[in-house]
């Protein structure tokens, strides 16, 4: 970590993804996160709205996180999903994903490659629809 880093306590050992999602813009939203991801979703304020990863409803196996809007009382897909309220329209997104040992020192690689199987898109449409997400450095 160095001075460019904009996590406020960083871990030199992990790698960082994060993302704030617009639940006013796109309505509710399905967050598809990775097997081994460590992660968590929050509310504007930075209140946990719920694990991701081992310490989640997903135990570390991966899954599909659906987060709704404030005062959402449309259709809620029945099976699949681990529903989330969230009471802003703002929700961040934190994941980690843990280096692994390599000939020379930390391998940032597999932890990379488990990141970008995120995959965000609206409840509304199918994600074998949505453009390719990007993931910049």
């Amino acid at each position: 970590m160095n001075a460019a880093c904009k996590v406020t306590t960083p871990n030199a050992d992990v790698i960082y993804a994060m993302s704030y999602l617009d639940l006013r813009a796109d309505g509710p939203l399905v967050v598809s996160a990775p097997p081994m991801v460590l992660g968590m979703l929050t509310d504007f304020w930075q209140r946990a709205l719920t694990d991701v990863g081992p310490a989640g409803p997903d135990q570390g196996k991966g899954g599909l996180y659906l987060i709704l809007p404030p005062g959402y009382d449309g259709p809620v897909p029945a099976g699949g999903y681990h529903v989330v309220s969230s009471p802003t329209y703002n929700v961040f997104l934190f994941w980690r994903a843990v280096l692994t040992a390599g000939k020379d020192g930390p391998q940032t690689a597999a932890g990379v490659e488990i990141i970008e199987k995120t995959r965000v898109f609206p409840l509304r449409g199918r994600e074998l629809d949505r453009v390719p997400m990007q993931f910049p450095n």
